[in-house]
């Protein structure tokens, strides 16, 4: 069976995708989610980009593809509905598909930084809030309503 080959895409404006190798620290048999991103060399540099798709076969040379630096992610950074309707924009508008997906992320996702998650910071009535009556909230109308 022939190595996979990584099909990614690159904030950069060039319609189409990049092939690279995994790491190798990836098994063959690893199984690849769309939306991970993916630090490659680009050029002479370093760039982030985005997994779309996996491949067995290559229209470029093996000895031309490059091989991936790291994984960044361990999961997709957008949920599967979001990734179609931004493949489907990107198709619709004519504009590079690398474009769009790093439009949709935000700045210190696109840089490479690692995700975080942030819990959501609300009000929750207490005990004390429970037990007011309307009496008690006279001074106040708009929390009556």
């Amino acid at each position: 069976m022939p190595p996979v080959i990584l099909r990614v895409a690159l904030a950069v404006p060039i319609p189409g995708l990049f092939d690279y190798r995994p790491p190798d620290d990836y098994p063959d048999d690893y199984l690849w989610q769309p939306g991970v991103r993916i630090r490659v060399p680009f050029a002479r540099t370093s760039k982030i980009a985005i997994l779309v798709a996996t491949a067995r076969t290559s229209s470029i040379a093996d000895k031309k593809i490059k091989q991936a630096t790291e994984v960044l992610d361990s999961e997709s950074v957008f949920d599967e509905k979001l990734l179609q309707l931004l493949h489907w924009s990107s198709q619709y508008y004519h504009y590079p598909l690398g474009e769009t997906l790093f439009s949709a992320l935000p700045t210190q996702l696109r840089q490479g930084k690692p995700s975080q998650a942030v819990d959501a910071i609300g009000w929750r009535l207490n005990a004390a809030g429970k037990a007011a009556t309307a009496k008690q909230l006279q001074r106040a109308p708009r929390q009556r309503q």
